[in-house]
C-alpha cells in the first residue's frame, strides 16, 4: 500500500511494509517532513528506511530531520552523495528559457546536509518478509536518480516525468535526454500498473507508453 504523505511542490510517499513504512523523499525541509507525518498520522518510529530519489534539495532537504525523528537509514545513489553532503543540488542543467531565468533568480541557498547510510550503484533490494523492494538506477534527470519498484506493480520514478495523465512532460532541468528516455523505457518494460511522480499525479504504463510514442 502506498500513502501520499504530502501533496505539495514535491510529493512525499510512504510505502507500507509488513511491519512499518519506507519513506520516499522528504521535501525541502523539516516543515515538509513534519507535515507529511501529521497528515498521515504515521508514527515516525515506524519508518525503517528513507529513500532519496535524487540529490536535488527539494527531495532530500528534510532528510536529516527525518532521520532524527525516525532513526531510519537513508538510501541514495552514489552520484547524489556529494550534493547531499554539501547541502546543495546535483547539477541543474536548464533546457528552457524559463528554467534559465529561474536558475538565475534562484537564491544559492543550502539545506541541511545528510549522509547516506546505504549507497546504491546499479540496483539494490530491500527485503520485506517474502517480498523485495527493488531500487534501480534510472539516470537522466540527474546522474543520481533512482526508481523504486514494488512487486504490487507500482513504481516511483522521481523526476523522470512530471504532470498528470494526458499532460506529461520532462522537467525544465535535466542532466541527459538520452539517458532519461532510456530510463523511462526501462520502466515501461517492467509493465507497472501505477507510476508515481514526484511532481504531479500517478499515471499508468499506458500513459507512459503514449508519452514515449509521441517523442520526436
Amino acid at each position: 500500500m502506498v500513502i501520499t504523505g504530502l501533496k505539495s511542490f514535491v510529493n512525499i510517499f510512504f510505502i507500507k511494509k509488513e511491519n512499518g513504512y519506507i519513506m520516499v523523499d522528504t521535501g525541502m525541509n523539516s516543515k515538509a517532513v513534519d507535515s507529511a507525518f501529521r497528515g498521515t498520522g504515521i508514527s515516525p518510529d515506524l519508518v525503517s528506511h528513507i529513500i532519496i530519489t535524487h540529490g536535488h534539495q527539494d527531495h532530500y532537504g528534510g532528510a536529516a530531520h527525518a532521520r532524527e525523528l525516525t532513526g531510519a537509514s537513508v538510501i541514495a545513489h552514489e552520484s547524489a552523495l556529494e550534493a547531499m553532503r554539501s547541502g546543495t543540488s546535483e547539477k541543474l542543467i536548464s533546457h528552457s528559457m524559463t528554467g534559465r531565468i529561474i536558475s538565475f533568480l534562484m537564491p544559492k541557498q543550502k539545506v541541511r546536509p545528510v549522509e547516506a547510510d546505504i549507497i546504491i550503484q546499479d540496483e539494490f533490494s530491500l527485503q520485506d518478509g517474502d517480498h523485495a523492494i527493488r531500487i534501480l538506477h534510472t539516470p537522466g534527470h540527474s546522474k543520481g536518480s533512482v526508481s523504486i519498484v514494488l512487486e504490487s506493480g507500482e513504481i516511483f520514478c522521481g523526476d523522470l516525468l512530471r504532470g498528470r495523465p494526458g499532460k506529461l512532460n520532462f522537467s525544465i532541468w535535466y542532466d541527459n535526454y538520452d539517458d532519461m528516455v532510456e530510463s523511462l523505457r526501462k520502466i515501461e518494460a517492467l509493465e507497472p500498473e501505477i507510476i508515481y511522480l514526484s511532481h504531479g499525479s500517478p499515471i499508468t504504463n499506458e500513459d507512459l507508453g503514449n508519452f514515449l510514442a509521441n517523442l520526436k
